[in-house]
């Protein structure tokens, strides 16, 4: 078989057909050339034997043994689509009539009676009817005729766009399916065929990250790992789009598709809660010092969290395992234990279980609730009399246990002889100590503290002074005169004894204490012959018998000296007259 192309609306004048004088045509040849219809390509094509043999001059012959014509799908009624051509080669008058004998097409092409051109008269739908087959009659006057097959074949043209049926799907999905796995398939279809038919996807909106993929079979796959806690529920456009050759004429569909991801226990609770919290020690038991939150990203049961506490220290707090509320049940003293550890657990509810635990540490402030207290609480020192002003005594100290400004310690004192640093605690002289007025201090001395309401503690110093030999002897009166007789036989014989001596002393007496204040007595002076004489105690005695006629008077000095180191006298003189 061969193709001839021809034109719409040719006749068959020029178109050699003398089959005769062409003889043997040799081997089968195909041929097609297009030919326009309203700007469509239609081709006709033909078949004839290979040996058509001589053949009886007048017999009416087609020109083609079979006829096939490609008609566009869209091609419009009223255009010529084919032609047929039958001739007998010695006939004078050409008188040929052609005729539709068989129609399977029911009319959609009518054949020119005089040309052999067909005309479409109704739409053709290559997806309703891919092709027709009309058998065609020529006959002329002189009663030849022939017959022929016309086949009509409709040429697929891009005029239907993909359908999804349905065009909107709502799926549920397990967050963890693993990458690649297939989750649903689209029903698509597209009616033209080939190229027009084949359909390409893309997720044209709702998958940023691009968690989803379409391959050309219409299989919606998992591309990314899916995390509920990110994106719980995906709204996907799904594009399907065919393949005709130009891209102008392609046509595209969409589906709308909802995801929504089952959850999967795979988060463990996080905390968000400080690691420290600051509790005064004083706080009453059942007191909220914070709540513990902890977050679990999963949803339902397996987000659902409970707290359980494991502390070192029991019987000091408590957490609410639903509010997460941390209480305090127990006394606190910061002066026992400054701060608190303890373990946190943030348990979900899926199965199995997943937990999280957290160490928060409460550290216990100071509030002023001790006093401070001194390391004695009586202070004994012995010092010497009369010591300068600002001479060091002693040191107090006092300790508060508390914190900071509570537990800082400033002294101060109730007596106007001694002075205190309020800081130190160095206790000094300010006044006169005189152990023959006062021999025995005794005061108080203070430690405050720093707080806002500031506490107090007390000790006793006593300061007893040691005795220096700061007195002189007193010897009164200092002059006496005695008056004696002569010739006195009874020797020796106390002349002069003073009872009323406080002290037993005859002669005088001493302030101070111990050996200064004991006294020994000498006649320094007047008693050169030696007729005197003076006891420790100053009694004085004459121990040798006078006689006034060889001297009539004695002036002797006496002198008291005590037993101090730095050794203090008086002196007295006693006139004797005989």
């Amino acid at each position: 078989s061969w193709n001839v192309g021809v034109m719409v609306g040719e006749t068959a004048d020029g178109i050699d057909t003398d089959f005769a004088s062409k003889g043997d045509l040799g081997t089968a040849d195909q041929s097609q050339e297009p030919y326009s219809a309203n700007n469509h390509a239609v081709s006709s094509r033909a078949a004839s034997s290979n040996n058509l043999g001589n053949i009886h001059d007048n017999r009416l012959v087609f020109s083609r043994s079979v006829y096939s014509f490609d008609i566009p799908e869209d091609v419009r009624p009223g255009t010529m689509v084919g032609l047929v051509i039958a001739s007998a080669p010695n006939q004078g008058v050409d008188d040929k009539v052609y005729a539709i004998q068989e129609d399977d097409g029911n009319g959609l092409f009518v054949i020119n009676p005089a040309t052999g051109n067909f005309t479409l008269t109704r739409p053709l739908d290559f997806e309703s009817v891919k092709y027709y087959i009309l058998t065609v009659k020529a006959a002329n006057t002189d009663g030849q005729f022939s017959v022929v097959r016309a086949y009509f074949n409709v040429l697929d043209i891009n005029d239907n766009p993909p359908v999804f049926n349905p065009d909107s799907y709502s799926i549920n999905i397990m967050e963890n399916v693993p990458v690649g796995t297939s989750v649903l398939t689209l029903n698509v279809t597209d009616d033209d065929e080939g190229p027009n038919a084949a359909l390409t996807f893309q997720i044209i909106s709702g998958d940023r990250n691009g968690q989803f993929t379409v391959d050309r079979n219409a299989v919606l796959r998992v591309q990314k790992i899916l995390d509920l806690e990110h994106q719980s529920v995906y709204s996907l456009i799904v594009q399907a789009t065919d393949q005709a050759q130009c891209d102008s004429v392609r046509f595209t569909s969409s589906a709308w598709i909802t995801v929504k991801l089952n959850d999967v226990n795979d988060n463990a609770p996080e905390f968000r809660t400080a690691n420290t919290v600051y509790v005064p020690e004083d706080t009453s038991p059942g007191t909220v010092i914070m709540t513990v939150k902890a977050v679990d990203l999963d949803s339902a049961l397996n987000g659902h969290v409970e707290y359980s506490l494991q502390q070192h220290l029991p019987n000091k707090f408590s957490i609410n395992a639903t509010s997460g509320e941390l209480s305090v049940v127990g006394n606190l003293d910061r002066e026992l234990v400054e701060w608190i550890s303890m373990n946190v657990t943030a348990s979900d509810k899926g199965q199995p279980s997943l937990s999280s635990s957290k160490c928060i540490r409460v550290v216990i402030t100071d509030i002023n609730d001790n006093s401070p207290v001194f390391t004695q609480s009586i202070y004994t020192v012995t010092v010497d009399e009369n010591m300068p002003r600002g001479s060091d005594l002693l040191i107090v100290s006092a300790t508060d246990p508390d914190e900071d400004t509570n537990g800082q310690v400033r002294y101060t004192i109730s007596s106007k002889d001694f002075y205190i640093d309020s800081v130190t605690g160095l206790i000094s002289v300010s006044g006169n100590l005189d152990r023959e007025q006062i021999p025995v201090y005794s005061f108080v001395v203070f430690a405050l503290d720093g707080g806002r309401s500031p506490r107090s503690g007390t000790a006793t110093v006593n300061v007893i002074l040691r005795d220096l030999n700061d007195f002189t002897p007193i010897i009164q009166p200092t002059r006496m005169t005695l008056h004696l007789l002569e010739n006195i036989t009874t020797v020796p014989q106390i002349v002069y004894q003073e009872t009323e001596s406080p002290k037993g002393d005859v002669l005088g007496r001493d302030d101070d204490l111990g050996s200064n204040t004991k006294l020994t007595y000498e006649i320094i002076r007047g008693n050169e012959d030696g007729k005197f004489s003076i006891s420790a105690n100053g009694a004085l005695s004459l121990v040798q018998s006078l006689d006034r006629e060889i001297r009539g008077e004695y002036l002797l000095l006496v002198t008291a000296t005590d037993g101090g180191n730095a050794k203090m006298l008086s002196e007295k003189a006693y006139r004797r007259d005989l």
